[in-house]
């Protein structure tokens, strides 16, 4: 008789300690499955903001290089008047100096 109620007395313990394991894994892998839908999106979110960097970083660049070009054109625009007027300057000092 005694031996019958240690039986299910263990097997009670047995099934309640299963019982409490099993509610908390099911917690626990609910859990987990919550962070890991949020890091994915997280994720998606980081991808799209490094998209819109770049693509700003890109025009920005195409600016940039927009600039120095007009620059460079204006530049060599005022090197060719310049090297025109010393030119003449050249002359006018050579004809002074005959």
């Amino acid at each position: 008789m005694e031996t019958r109620l240690f039986v299910i007395l263990i097997s009670l313990l047995f099934s309640s300690i299963i019982g409490i394991v099993g509610y908390w894994l099911k917690n626990v892998h609910k859990e987990f499955k919550e962070l890991i839908k949020e890091l994915t999106l997280y994720t998606s979110r980081m991808k799209q903001l490094i998209v819109g960097i770049q693509m700003q970083i890109e025009k920005g660049i195409e600016i940039d290089i927009q600039e120095l070009k007009t620059e460079t054109k204006n530049l060599q625009e005022r090197t060719g008047r310049l090297e025109s007027k010393v030119a003449g300057l050249s002359e006018k000092s050579e004809r002074r100096n005959s």
